[in-house]
């Protein structure tokens, strides 16, 4: 069943190239179709043109150069860039797209390094297809708000890819792996946390959580929980007139003096130290 998801304030406004503010979107939205189609532009388009492959295959030619385009693979043309594309072999095709502009908006993709003019193969990637419909939802109830946004959707979407076109946080990949324990821990740094207890949120063996772990973070679990202890004793030295014993206990460090010492470790320094040398302020 064809299906068409267009989203834009207004089709004027679709294909421009706009300078006078850093980023914005002109349309977006989805492509379901069935039956054969086709879509030529010898010239290229005024803006920056995402398609993000779903489903089917598809001919494609960039610059004269062919491509065969295929599910979780996404494509970047600059302005200007001459593409066709079509379905290939009466195959049906689902994609996403997105068609941007500004004056930031070529130094956006140079810093995210996001391969131009040639197909990426990132896999089909849940949380791409989320960013995709957070923005859809900006057009969909526009607000005082939608320009500044939109924007930001653009950015974290665009981010997405180039981190899955790099290899780096994507699903499928070692960090990706790690996040949801990373959070954990980072909320639950206090609490008596063992290999044993993260490397079952991981789903993998304790052996392979440690190797995976130092691969991902270039630390051991518990150097990086001490690091996070510590990180968090220092806010609190900083911003609080909590006692050493009392911020000690609060980071998850049950005796004040092994607290001392790593912090000294660490630091170079004491803790009621640190605290004089940081405060600007007294209590």
């Amino acid at each position: 069943m064809d299906q068409l998801a267009y989203y834009a304030l207004e089709p004027a406004l679709s294909n421009r190239e706009l300078d006078s503010v850093p980023l914005a979107v002109n349309c977006t939205g989805i492509v379901s179709l069935t039956r054969d189609f086709s879509n030529t532009n010898p010239t290229g388009r005024r803006d920056f043109y995402l398609i993000y492959l779903i489903q089917g295959e598809m001919d494609l030619y960039v610059n004269g150069t062919y491509f065969h385009f295929e599910p979780g693979q996404f494509v970047l043309l600059p302005p200007k860039t001459p593409f066709r594309y079509n379905n290939k072999n009466h195959t049906e095709v689902n994609y996403y797209w997105v068609h941007f502009t500004g004056s930031d908006a070529g130094k956006l993709m140079d810093e995210l390094k996001i391969p131009t003019c040639t197909p990426a193969d990132i896999s089909i990637q849940d949380h791409i297809l989320r960013a995709f419909h957070r923005l859809f939802d900006e057009f969909i109830q526009p607000d005082s708000f939608f320009a500044l946004s939109s924007s930001a959707h653009l950015v974290t979407l665009c981010t997405r890819f180039a981190r899955a076109a790099s290899g780096v946080r994507t699903e499928n990949s070692k960090s990706w792996m790690l996040t949801k324990t990373l959070q954990y821990m980072n909320r639950h740094y206090k609490e008596d946390l063992t290999v044993s207890h993260l490397a079952g949120l991981t789903q993998v063996s304790c052996g392979y959580f440690r190797v995976l772990f130092r691969e991902v973070t270039g630390t051991t679990p518990t150097e990086y929980l001490t690091s996070l202890r510590l990180k968090n004793a220092c806010t609190l030295l900083y911003q609080t007139n909590l006692s050493i014993k009392e911020i000690a206990a609060s980071v998850g460090f049950s005796d004040q003096l092994y607290f001392s010492r790593v912090f000294r470790k660490h630091y170079g320094t004491s803790p009621l130290a640190y605290r004089k040398e940081n405060c600007s302020f007294s209590f």
